[in-house]
């Protein structure tokens, strides 16, 4: 599904309008997204690519006009290629949008609605977020959780999170990105931070 764009008057992240026919993305006076890491940051290790994008070439897209930010009555768990040598331990639906630089400046792109993952490496207990599109399973999200990433508050929604990554492999290729994660309501984002928070505490005890 192609990227649905709107341009914010500052750099602050999205929220639901009213009318979630055309839902777009709200600007705040005085939000701004996370600075952008430090070199030094960019250098860590990312995650293996993706193989899934093969199984997601299907012509669907993305329900995204009239979607609700609420868990889907039928959840069926989806066997997806790459993550056999992981486990899941965090899951919930979500909203994610990516701080875009274009022709007519920065803006907030919707990158899509899907199931906000954390996995946890079997062996070398790295974490990763992967997110993907409902439907099509095309990837929204990729990217390690590293101990100087940090969830900024949305002072436009209590139920969204902005963030930096050094190098999201959505794309495959890796690249810094500035996320919005929006979700279904503020205790959804308060479980999100919280095992998002431990996933850095455990990663900091294993480095010293």
């Amino acid at each position: 599904m192609a990227e649905q764009a709107t341009t914010p008057t500052t750099e602050a992240a999205p929220e639901q309008k009213a009318d979630a026919a055309a839902e777009k993305p709200a600007a705040a006076a005085d939000a701004a997204p996370a600075e952008p890491a430090k070199a030094e940051e960019a250098k860590a290790d990312t995650p293996a690519k993706d193989d899934s994008k093969a199984a997601a070439a299907s012509s669907a897209t993305a329900a995204d006009g009239n979607e609700s930010d609420e868990e889907p009555a039928d959840d069926e768990p989806r066997v997806i290629p790459g993550e056999e040598d992981e486990t899941e331990v965090f899951k919930m639906r979500a909203r994610l949008f990516r701080f875009a630089t274009t022709d007519e400046g920065k803006e907030w792109k919707d990158r899509g609605t899907g199931d906000a993952r954390i996995l946890k490496h079997n062996e070398s207990g790295k974490y990763r977020i992967v997110m993907r599109r409902e439907k099509t399973l095309k990837l929204c999200a990729n990217h390690l959780i590293l101990p100087g990433m940090k969830l900024e508050v949305n002072v436009t929604s209590d139920r969204s999170w902005v963030y930096h990554s050094p190098a999201d492999l959505a794309d495959d290729e890796p690249k810094p990105e500035t996320f919005a994660i929006r979700f279904a309501n503020a205790d959804n984002a308060r479980l999100f931070k919280e095992k998002f928070e431990a996933c850095q505490k455990e990663l900091e005890e294993k480095e010293k």
